[in-house]
């Protein structure tokens, strides 16, 4: 995810505020992961029910459906699984 992100399921439909290449999100071992991709401030993960928790550059996060992950000040994400692609 990134203004600039370039790859074939990147997602780009972000705010002006959101870095080129903000943050990475897939899928591994059956669960989904995100990692801050090193953005100067930085990404933001809220779990369905949860508190808000920042994202550390490099350090992976097991990320869950309703979970919602914040770049900047007006971009956010849902993830939503089991939807037809």
């Amino acid at each position: 995810m990134g203004s600039l992100a370039t790859g074939e399921a990147d997602l780009t439909d972000v705010q002006a505020d959101v870095s080129s290449r903000r943050l990475r999100v897939w899928r591994e071992g059956g669960a989904w992961w995100a990692m801050d991709l090193g953005s100067t401030n930085g990404s933001r993960l809220i779990p369905a029910g949860g508190e808000r928790v920042c994202l550390e550059s490099g350090v992976h996060r097991q990320v869950r459906p309703a979970d919602e992950l914040t770049l900047g000040a007006g971009t956010s994400f849902v993830l939503v699984e089991g939807l037809p692609g």
